[in-house]
């Protein structure tokens, strides 16, 4: 069917076809999107375990400094601290990490849908 302007229905044929998007690209976008997870996933459980290792690591002089009496309070109150920054440096990691994945589906999606970021 030929387009035509006074023609309400060749007008909403043509609006339907910018729509479509080619399997092609709906195929291109979908691995995009499975690689962008396991990104996003392999990132996360290695700040987790980036955490784990440095939390060891942090953990080791205050156990031996606890053993001495006198300074025991002061070195428990430094370990929480070292502790509370380990834990916002990589719940920052992550967070960030989350922000980026929604922002890469944000422009994926719109991919998808117009075949256009």
């Amino acid at each position: 069917m030929a387009f035509h302007p006074n023609n309400r229905e060749s007008h909403m044929t043509r609006k339907t076809a910018q729509r479509k998007k080619p399997a092609r690209q709906k195929g291109i976008v979908s691995k995009i999107k499975s690689l962008k997870d396991a990104v996003q996933t392999a990132i996360d459980n290695g700040a987790t375990t980036v955490q784990q290792v440095h939390e060891r690591i942090a953990a080791m002089p205050f156990d031996q400094l606890e053993k001495i009496a006198a300074i025991e309070g002061l070195v428990n109150k430094a370990r929480g601290v070292s502790d509370q920054s380990i834990g916002a440096v990589y719940d920052t990691v992550r967070a960030i990490n989350a922000r980026i994945g929604e922002l890469a589906d944000s422009a994926l999606n719109r991919v998808g849908q117009y075949g256009r970021p």
